[in-house]
């Protein structure tokens, strides 16, 4: 076994890193911040938002609902680590990502038909998150 990643894993960094330090960089100096200096719950829809549109929400979960494996998902956590914001936009924050790829691993066929038509988004943190999100009283 070689020490090298799939294109596909590659592809996929390389568009996290343009869109983190191209579009989400700008926003470290966004002042809407909570008391605690953390993005408003406004400022991370918008992130997501943008991150939607160029398609890289949630990037290491494919369009067909598979999961880059954990090499792979390391290369574009790390593309989006670029910026205090990156992780956020792009839906791979802890512990987000984690409940995700535990998800994968143990979610029925009939769970995943409920993702939607790509299996991924919002749709799988939603699954996946909606006990911790209503806890913590924030949704996104």
């Amino acid at each position: 076994m070689g020490n090298e990643l799939s294109a596909r894993a590659m592809t996929i960094a390389q568009k996290v890193e343009d869109f983190v330090r191209g579009v989400v960089g700008p926003y470290e100096s966004d002042p809407r911040r909570d008391h605690h200096g953390n993005p408003t719950d406004g400022l991370a829809a918008e992130l997501k938002s943008l991150a939607r549109k160029a398609g890289i929400l949630t990037p290491h979960i494919l369009h067909d609902g598979a999961h880059l494996d954990q090499r792979e998902t390391a290369v574009v956590l790390k593309a989006a680590g670029l910026s205090p914001l990156g992780m956020l936009a792009c839906n791979v924050a802890a512990p987000d990502e984690g409940n995700m790829s535990v998800g994968q691993s143990r979610q029925s066929c009939a769970q995943g038909a409920v993702l939607g038509a790509d299996g991924r988004g919002a749709h799988t943190v939603m699954l996946f998150h909606d006990r911790t999100r209503r806890v913590a009283g924030r949704r996104f």
